[in-house]
């Protein structure tokens, strides 16, 4: 099972490298000088030549031997071992939410409809996956890359633990597979596979969910929602578990929720706007189990999202499954479908679950879901649709999207902080077996350069010397993303190096002195974190600050207009919106400069 899309794949993909060691810390002194001043540079300098003479070779060679022993990438487990040890709430912490622009699916008018052709999709794709039919995925010019995280999706959790977490992945089948409902509190597991691995009809998933909605809940035993105990820090989190896990029905309960395709959500909370519904997505802890690595999402006005918990799995492959489910929903709600059928001449396809709640627990869990509703009022979300051009207009200048993107991204945040501050951009390493992301750190020394004569005091207007020095700082961020896609950036190999490290303290090996510097704490300080992942079918993507002082933000670079989604704390709400306007202005003021020319 899944065998073609991990073991098979290896001979068609390329293992990642291990980047040489002077070159590694060559590159960070280049990356830290934008973020640093003269005299924070000239310590940070003497603190790398330290370590690339003492500790940095034996932890190269520690690392190249690990290299070595691995089947798979280096990098994997740590990676993976890096989200589950954060101990916050995950849905601040990890996870990411995608709303689903309303054109898509807005001409289903039922939400059982609505619910019951996303479900019927989403098990399609997994029967895919586990058959083998599902087509492997080449780059325009033929090459293979990575799926091996695609079986992350589906019946797995991440389960809670005292020190670190841990990932769990059911058994891959076609044969019963269910999915888990949660309204009101209360869990329903719901089939979608039969006996024989067939696919549940439609019709029949329709009829089902359509009974299930209709239960009256005065006619339920009364349940205390277990799902706020995923929404709280995860040592407290992993208390509530232990105590649970004690009762055998509660122990049945948790591995049906684990070993659910996913699960799917009907809440009540408020999304009469679109910010409303970006941050509730993510965060409202209202009939959400955030450790489930997938959740799909229905409000009670027919909005559509997802929730994912980040440890295994990334954003472009969420958005490859995402994307043919929508498309293919989209084409068939054209008013042909008639899915309905009357409830009680539907074969019962569900049972609910019944939770034992030891009395001393109540307490405790009440305290869970105070707490999980205030995790939603610490952060603040602002969406914004920049219509005045797009992708296309800005390739038509002669310009990358993306490089084009942050530059302007870069002016913003000096107008806003009169700093340059660590931004972080994920770079897919797909490219590469289990391959996941690089980090391209977008902040340079040619951007600053750039931005630093575009907005100096007195500046006489030179056109001719910025359009210059914008030439050279949109090549120099090629250069950097080339970097990382060729399997040498920096962060994940000082990531690795790090690992090394802790591993090997009984040697001995203290660097700590590097790895906490000053200098590495002002590179990878995120201050705002980015992703950029373009589909038509998204109206936001959502995920909270990295930075507890700075700003999570997502760009969507589409043909013809710009999606926006920033997020921060509460606190910071003001400058967020002003960092939000700086960038809407100055993408406009590097359209003026570059002729990139919208509608």
């Amino acid at each position: 099972m899944m065998k073609k899309y991990q073991e098979d794949l290896t001979q068609k993909l390329k293992k990642l490298p291990l980047s040489n060691l002077d070159t590694t810390l060559s590159h960070i002194l280049e990356w830290s000088k934008p973020v640093l001043t003269l005299e924070e540079f000239q310590n940070f300098k003497n603190v790398v030549e330290k370590f690339s003479i003492n500790e940095g070779p034996k932890l190269q060679n520690e690392l190249q031997n690990f290299m070595n022993q691995s089947e798979g990438s280096w990098l994997s487990k740590f990676w993976l071992e890096g989200y589950l040890s954060g101990r916050g709430p995950v849905q601040s912490e990890t996870n990411f939410a995608l709303v689903i622009n309303p054109y898509y699916h807005e001409k289903i008018e039922k939400v059982e409809v609505k619910m019951g052709m996303i479900i019927y999709q989403l098990t399609k794709i997994y029967k895919s996956f586990v058959e083998g039919t599902f087509p492997l995925e080449q780059t325009k010019s033929g090459q293979y890359i990575d799926m091996s995280f695609y079986a992350n999706f589906f019946k797995s959790i991440r389960l809670p633990d005292e020190d670190m977490d841990h990932f769990y992945r059911g058994e891959a089948g076609t044969v019963n597979n269910f999915i888990l409902i949660v309204k009101n509190g209360h869990y329903f597991k719901l089939y979608v596979t039969d006996e024989t691995g067939s696919l549940i009809s439609l019709k029949q998933l329709v009829a089902n969910i359509q009974t299930i909605l209709a239960i009256k809940l005065e006619e339920m035993q009364k349940d205390l929602p277990i799902h706020y105990l995923s929404a709280i820090d995860r040592k407290e989190s992993s208390a509530l578990y232990t105590e649970l896990m004690k009762k055998s029905k509660n122990r049945e309960n948790f591995e049906t929720l684990a070993d659910s395709l996913f699960v799917v959500s009907f809440n009540e909370f408020s999304d009469e706007g679109k910010a409303d519904r970006i941050k509730n997505m993510l965060l409202h802890p209202e009939n959400q189990f955030f450790s489930k690595t997938m959740q799909l999402l229905v409000t009670k006005n027919g909005s559509v999202g997802f929730n994912f918990e980040h440890s295994a799995i990334d954003g472009v492959p969420t958005l490859t499954i995402l994307d043919e489910v929508i498309q293919a929903i989209s084409q068939d709600s054209e008013g042909k479908l008639e899915v309905e059928v009357e409830a009680e001449k539907a074969t019962n396809l569900f049972s609910k679950l019944e939770w034992e709640i030891p009395e001393e627990l109540i307490g405790k869990m009440n305290l869970a879901s105070r707490t999980a509703a205030l995790e939603v009022e610490k952060f603040s979300m602002t969406h914004h649709v920049f219509n005045q051009f797009g992708k296309e207009a800005i390739k038509k200048a002669g310009v990358s999207p993306d490089a084009f993107f942050h530059i302007a991204l870069v002016m913003a945040q000096y107008e806003v902080t009169q700093n340059f501050k660590s931004i972080y951009e994920p770079v897919a390493m797909r490219a590469y077996y289990q391959g996941r992301t690089e980090s391209a750190r977008p902040m340079s020394v040619e951007k600053r350069s750039f931005v630093e004569a575009f907005f100096a005091e007195n500046r006489t207007p030179n056109t001719r010397e910025l359009e210059e020095l914008f030439k050279v700082a949109a090549l120099a961020h090629g250069e950097r993303i080339a970097l990382c896609q060729s399997g040498k950036g920096v962060e994940r190999h000082l990531f690795g190096l790090k690992k090394m490290a802790e591993m090997k303290t009984d040697k001995g090996i203290n660097s700590d002195y590097f790895f906490l510097s000053e200098g590495m704490k002002a590179i990878q300080s995120d201050f705002i974190s980015t992703t950029g992942i373009p589909y038509d079918i998204l109206e936001s993507f959502s995920f909270a600050p990295v930075n507890q002082e700075g700003f999570g933000l997502y760009y969507g670079l589409l043909a013809d207009r710009i999606v926006l989604d920033i997020s921060s704390r509460q606190e910071n709400e003001r400058q967020s919106k002003e960092l939000l306007k700086a960038l809407c202005n100055n993408l406009v003021r590097l359209s003026e400069l570059t002729e990139a020319k919208g509608k």
